[in-house]
Formats: C-alpha cells, sequence, structure tokens
C-alpha cells in the first residue's frame, strides 16, 4: 500500500508491506481498560441515584442496572479471550463440595428466571463431592453454559441440569428441551461441537485449564445437550497454587446478574438483589 505524507511542504512517499500492522491485541487490551473506567464511573453513576431520596426500585433504574451489567459481561468476555490467548489465565485451587456449588447456583438462577417463564432445575444423586477447582471460574465456566441455553428458550420451556460422578471426575449435564436452537449456532468437530459464542469459547477453555473437557451437542428432536467434566485433583497445597492478577465479580449474585443479563428481567435487577 503507498503512503503519502506531506510534512513542512515535503510530499513524502513510502510503501507499507505491511510489516507495521497494528497490534489488535493491544488496541483490544486498550479498549477493555477504558470500558472499565467507564463502567467504574457508571456504577458510581447508579449508587449515587440509589442513595437519592424516593428514587426506590424505578423501572428506569432497573433498566439502567441491567444495560450496566450487560456492558460488563461483554467487557469481561473480552478480556478473558485476550488473557486466555496470552496464556495469562492462573487457577486460584480450593477444596469444594461441588454439589452445594451446583445446588445453590442453580437454585439462585431459576430463582430470578421465573419471571420470564424460564425454569432450571437441579438433580444429583450425590450427597457430596469434594473437588479442588477455582470457584469463580467454574462459576463463570457453568453460568456461560446456562447462558448458552436459556437464550434460545422461551417461555415454558425447561434447563434440566444434573451432577454425577464418572470415573475420576465430576460430570455437570446441561439438557433443554427447547427447539429453537439456531442450526448456525453450533459447528461440528467430529461427534462433538462447540458453540460459536464467545462465553462458550471461554467455557470450554476454563475447563481444559481445570483439565476437563466440554462437549456440546444438539442430538436432532431432543433439545441441545451439554456436559462438562472436570477431574477430581488430589488436595493442592498452596505453592502449587497460581492467583489470576485481575478482579474478580463482587459477589456471586453480581457474577449471575452479570452473566445472564442478556435473559434476565429488568425486575431481577432490583435492589434487594444488589451488593
Amino acid at each position: 500500500m503507498c503512503i503519502i505524507q506531506k510534512t513542512n511542504n515535503v510530499v513524502e512517499t513510502t510503501i507499507d508491506d505491511g510489516s507495521r500492522a497494528p497490534d489488535f491485541e493491544k488496541m483490544l487490551e486498550n479498549v477493555c481498560i477504558e470500558t472499565r473506567q467507564i463502567l467504574t464511573v457508571q456504577k458510581m453513576a447508579l449508587e449515587a441515584l440509589v442513595a437519592q431520596e424516593g428514587l426506590g426500585d424505578s423501572k428506569e433504574l432497573r433498566v439502567a442496572r441491567r444495560v450496566y451489567h450487560q456492558q460488563l459481561r461483554r467487557c469481561s468476555n473480552a478480556e478473558y479471550l485476550l488473557q486466555l490467548k496470552q496464556g495469562e489465565v492462573c487457577l486460584n485451587l480450593e477444596e469444594v463440595d461441588f454439589v452445594i456449588l451446583c445446588l445453590d447456583l442453580i437454585q439462585t438462577v431459576d430463582h430470578l428466571m421465573r419471571q420470564s417463564g424460564v425454569r432450571v432445575t437441579f438433580q444429583t444423586g450425590l450427597n457430596s463431592l469434594t473437588m479442588w477447582i477455582d470457584t469463580w471460574k467454574i462459576y463463570k465456566l457453568l453460568l456461560n453454559l446456562i447462558f448458552n441455553n436459556i437464550r434460545h428458550m422461551q417461555r415454558g420451556d425447561c434447563l434440566h441440569v444434573t451432577l454425577s460422578r464418572q470415573g475420576g471426575g465430576g460430570v455437570v449435564t446441561l439438557w433443554d428441551t427447547s427447539k429453537n436452537l439456531p442450526v448456525d449456532t453450533v459447528k461440528q468437530f467430529g461427534q462433538n461441537s462447540i458453540g460459536t459464542d464467545s462465553g462458550i469459547t471461554i467455557s470450554s477453555e476454563l475447563a481444559k485449564l481445570h483439565g476437563g473437557a466440554l462437549m456440546f451437542t444438539s442430538p436432532k428432536g431432543k433439545g441441545t445437550i451439554v456436559a462438562v467434566k472436570l477431574p477430581i485433583r488430589n488436595p493442592v497445597t498452596e505453592q502449587y497454587t497460581n492467583v489470576v492478577d485481575h478482579a474478580e465479580a463482587d459477589s456471586v449474585m453480581s457474577l449471575i446478574l452479570t452473566e445472564l443479563s442478556d435473559v434476565l428481567d429488568d425486575r431481577a435487577f432490583s435492589s434487594v438483589y444488589q451488593d
């Protein structure tokens, strides 16, 4: 490409051979930083509005909160994709009862989704299942999978989530009866398939970081089935624990509201669910 520049009435012509291609990853990183700054100001403005006497839980305020969480989700996903590509996402492993984690998460999601007429159920034959995981990243993994299913569902549909132990791992399976999943939302890779949504890509990579695997399939006439298998690790000592160097969500509820912001009714963003 020929580039013509004029400096102090002197015309210079240079040939761009592509070697000076822009660093798109750096550009995206800068956009994420600027977006985070904007979101911080937006959150402060929302908190200031809440503090005003008589404002209450108006529809306008709930919608503003929802928009904030929607923007936060997109920014967070872009940051995760960058960090995953650059190999900068580490695990902060801790001992967790996986049954309790899944039960609490699904019950909360089901409660929030009832306004939209979509149900989310949880079943397991396990009393407990001790695992070493990065809790926040597993929350994000599961919420992205839940979102990917729910966004194609309609009032009256149900997403079934089960937890089982298979061999040396815990398996979470998500199955919905919706027939509304567009054909082009999955790409076939052999016998498995994986979603094209960035959240599914993140979930797949987070499963791999835990030594697990993600399978995303849509059998004809059977809705959508997603299964994630995570290994049951041996106890991990502190010296093997790596801590990612970016802040996680303020709370589990905040993370749920963010990851599901595109499918939740604005009533889910009332003050009762805020930190």
